[in-house]
């Protein structure tokens, strides 16, 4: 949920963080669904470039242990699919491995040096850290997330950074800030608040990342996050002489975007609510449940929740599902490949290494039974 704050409105401004203005308000609303849309565009090219530079480095390997034949062989091999995903993932395996275990003889070496820590301390943190590095991707990046999220919320028990925190990490339409638009995505000040959302991203969130994959999750998640974020600040604003401007925080808008989402993805799933735990809801029913609860609360002007925000993160990350994995991210992707390319003046590469860079994409596509236009047996 996305937690809302009520101030006393004023005729001629709304007021920011309690303080009132006499000068005219002019909202700006091109400013903000600018910075939405580029923060989004720079979210995903970063993603891109991640991705990129992975597939590279599996591919550099895939071409190393083969002894180094030539990319048109290499393609040759993809006519057999079982044969070269068996490849594939082996190679990719092992390039975790040796990295996990590089990871912990690094951590291991830095402890040793660290006399004074006692030995039970510092085989506390060798668990903990073969414990992280144990997980799967998707719990990675969940935890990586939730991680961030509980530095905020310490942060907000803090007594001295309470002035810090309702400024930088809460996101009021009459404030003119846009960072906030980030940050608060990441703010609970509630124990309560903070659970919810955590748990729904921990239970959701594997399901969409294993989709559409670690970069492309997190680029989307934080898209539909700050977007979600646009359309509350927009429409706040457009409503502004009927409705008081409220600071709001909260993940719940990224939320609400990967509950849809997997409405979309797994429509046969169930969930379960917090006042029935035992009780599996169909999520085709659970969804537009939620939902109708945001509407009822925009009609009757319920104020404890950011229900814009609610409905725009669920219609973002419905539409991205929608369009964002067979549109968005291929353009993004091919648009990285052209910069790279252009950069490098082809610099030698082997002009078919474009052509490869997408074979990944198309054999998760085949794993998650797509139609993919690879040959099939």
């Amino acid at each position: 949920m996305v937690v809302k704050r009520q101030f006393t409105n004023a005729p001629s401004m709304p007021p920011v963080n309690g303080v009132i203005f006499k000068k005219p308000f002019k909202p700006n609303y091109v400013g903000t669904v600018s910075f939405g849309v580029s923060a989004s565009t720079m979210l995903f090219f970063i993603a891109a470039v991640v991705h990129e530079k992975e597939k590279e480095t599996l591919w550099q390997r895939l071409r190393k242990r083969t002894d180094g034949p030539k990319w048109s062989t290499i393609r040759d091999l993809i006519t057999d699919d079982k044969l070269f995903q068996a490849d594939l993932w082996q190679e990719q395996k092992k390039m975790w491995l040796e990295k996990k275990q590089a990871l912990l003889d690094d951590l291991r070496d830095k402890l040793e040096k660290f006399n004074s820590i006692p030995i039970e301390v510092r085989r506390v943190f060798l668990t903990v850290a073969q414990t992280y590095l144990s997980l799967s991707d998707a719990e990675k990046t969940m935890t990586g997330l939730i991680g961030v999220n509980l530095l905020v919320f310490c942060a907000w028990r803090i007594p001295a950074l309470k002035p810090v925190m309702n400024r930088y990490f809460t996101h009021n339409p009459g404030s003119g800030q846009y960072l906030t638009l980030i940050t608060s995505c990441f703010s609970h000040r509630d124990l309560l608040h903070l659970t919810m959302n955590m748990v729904a991203l921990w239970s959701f969130g594997p399901l969409i990342h294993d989709v559409l994959g670690r970069e492309q999750f997190v680029a989307a998640y934080l898209s539909v996050g700050i977007n979600a974020n646009v359309i509350s600040h927009v429409v706040s604003l457009a409503l502004r002489q009927s409705r008081p401007l409220n600071s709001s925080l909260g993940a719940s808008g990224a939320i609400y975007g990967l509950i849809s989402a997997t409405a979309y993805t797994n429509p046969n799933s169930s969930v379960f609510v917090p006042f029935l735990p035992t009780v599996p809801i169909n999520i085709n029913y659970a969804v537009p449940t939620l939902l109708s609860l945001d509407v009822a609360g925009i009609l009757m002007r319920w104020r404890m929740f950011d229900h814009f925000a609610h409905l725009g993160g669920a219609t973002l990350g419905l539409a991205y599902m929608q369009f964002g994995p067979n549109y968005v991210w291929p353009w993004m992707l091919n648009a990285v490949r052209k910069i790279k390319r252009n950069g490098k003046g082809n610099g030698g590469e082997d002009d078919n290494s474009g052509v490869l860079m997408k074979i990944p994409e198309r054999l998760r596509s085949k794993f998650l039974k797509k139609k993919v236009a690879v040959p099939e047996e």
